[in-house]
Formats: structure tokens, sequence, C-alpha cells
């Protein structure tokens, strides 16, 4: 019983379903080493009444190939998904699946250079914790979601799409609220099924760009 313009549910429940078609894949990881590495990766908490719900999010997103990390300014957003980087190129490294592609994106340039500071000051923190390889496969860098898809002149289309997806195994998006519906479902449509997605966020900042 509601008035929708067409295009615009199609964008809706375009994201809806390939949401759901992650959430039904559970990820196969090797409970003894994740649970080991979680512990070394999330240390700090230790001994502590109150559950540390970085740690939480990091385990819950380690079996899933779509995640929600949520929290407003300083809540440490950047920090978690950093480590949860570093789980999940350690765990899936280790089952001989190889190293994964790992990319970051924002859908604005500011955004996205934030990102790549603040990841690049996490990882500072793990040089002690994770081998050269894990440290080397996180990035330094992080890309606009245009760029990342591939912009054409003149074109609502972008190079990255169902027909030429991207070559990523975990994609992490920052400050999602502002991604609008569209941006949104292109992206789904350009991500090949077994890619991880992480966004990143608070719901009480930044509405959407368009």
């Amino acid at each position: 019983d509601r008035l929708y313009l067409r295009r615009y549910w199609r964008f809706e429940t375009e994201v809806a379903e390939a949401i759901r078609r992650r959430l039904a894949v559970t990820e196969q990881v090797d409970g003894g080493s994740a649970r080991a590495a979680l512990e070394r990766l999330f240390a700090d908490w230790a001994g502590q009444m109150t559950p540390d719900w970085q740690k939480v999010a990091a385990a819950n997103a380690l079996f899933q190939r779509f995640s929600v990390i949520a929290g407003g300014p300083g809540t440490g957003k950047t920090h978690t998904v950093t480590r949860l980087l570093a789980l999940l190129i350690e765990t899936t490294a280790s089952d001989g699946s190889g190293t994964p592609r790992v990319y970051l994106a924002a859908p604005t340039g500011k955004a996205a250079q934030r990102l790549a500071e603040s990841v690049t000051r996490a990882r500072s923190g793990l040089v002690s914790e994770v081998d050269a390889r894990v440290m080397e496969a996180i990035p330094r860098e992080a890309t606009t979601l245009h760029r990342l898809l591939g912009v054409i002149p003149n074109s609502h289309r972008f190079r990255h799409n169902e027909d030429n997806p991207l070559n990523v195994d975990i994609l992490v998006v920052d400050e999602i609220s502002m991604v609008d519906l569209p941006l949104m479902a292109r992206l789904f449509r350009a991500l090949p099924p077994e890619c991880r997605v992480i966004l990143l966020g608070d719901a009480d900042q930044l509405p959407s760009v368009a």
C-alpha cells in the first residue's frame, strides 16, 4: 500500500536480495586457530567483566560474508576492522586459499583519505602481533566507490558490473550512511558472490550524498 518510483523499488529489492544471499552462507573456519587469533588480536579486554564488543563484532564477521560494524565517533570502528582484516587474512591463508585481495573504499575522497589514515595508524599497532605477509595484505590506501567501480563518462553505468566483476575477496566500505541506494545496488552488482562485505558507519551521522 505504498507508492514507489519503480526504479528505486528495484534498487531496494536488489540490495536486499544481495544481502540475503550473503547471509545465507556460513563461512567455514578452523575454530581453534580462529579463537587463538581472536585472543591475540583482541587481548586488551582480558579480565574485564563487560563484553568486548569489538571482539564480538570481529568474531561475528569471521563467519559471515556480510557484516555491519556501527558506532559513533571514537568507538573504535577502524581499529576493530583493521584487526578483523588481520584475522580474516590469517584464517583464509591458513586454509590453503591463498592471501585474499582486500580493498578499502568510501563514498567521497575525503572519507577515503580518512579511512586510509585511520587504517595506517591501526596497522602500526599490529607489527608485533602478526607476520609480514598479513601486514602486507592489509591495504595502506583507500579509494572512492566511483573510482573502484570505474566511471564511464556520460553514463550512469560503471566498468565493473555483473558481467565484469571486481577481483576482490574482502571489501570494507566506510561512512556507509553516505552511500545512496542506486550506488549501493551497483556496488553489489560488481562484487563476486564469494566476496566478504564489511560496512562501517554511524547511523546518526552523515546522510547520503544524494
